[in-house]
């Protein structure tokens, strides 16, 4: 896996990306995908999935390819930044997942919680193509309830 977002307009600090993220544009093989098991299905709204998944990589792979800066440059979409999202609680939420995985060893984590647990926690409903846009509707279980997803 590659992470390909290693610059971006969004942010003007000079240390991006930080060093446990992987944000933005991340590349995998569906092999590589599979091995880690995908992304984490325990969180929900915004924040941290993308450190989760860097310590993911860390623990199947022992590293994370990065794309020089040059090279992996990429121009975010004007838009308003929404302050205190850190501060929410699906974000505390968020937190104590990677807690958890970053205290574990990685494999039990790992191998209980992503890709291979989707059917689970989601129901696909329809998949929209249009030019270059994919949309999957879905249910999400989250909280034992079911809720629509897009």
């Amino acid at each position: 896996p590659t992470h390909m977002c290693t610059y971006s307009t969004q942010y003007t600090y000079s240390q991006w990306p930080p060093p446990s993220h992987v944000g933005g544009v991340l590349m995998s093989t569906l092999s590589d995908y599979k091995e880690m098991n995908g992304y984490s299905n325990k969180y929900h709204g915004w924040g941290l999935e993308d450190n989760d998944q860097y310590w993911r990589l860390v623990k199947v792979f022992d590293k994370v390819e990065r794309l020089p800066q040059t090279i992996g440059h990429y121009r975010d979409l004007p838009h308003e930044r929404v302050m205190g999202l850190d501060t929410t609680d699906n974000y505390n939420e968020s937190k104590q997942v990677l807690d958890a995985l970053m205290a574990s060893s990685g494999t039990e984590y790992t191998e209980t919680d992503g890709y291979s647990q989707v059917t689970d926690t989601a129901k696909i409903n329809d998949v929209r193509v249009r030019g270059r846009v994919v949309t999957v509707l879905a249910e999400v279980l989250k909280d034992g309830k079911r809720q629509s997803a897009c």
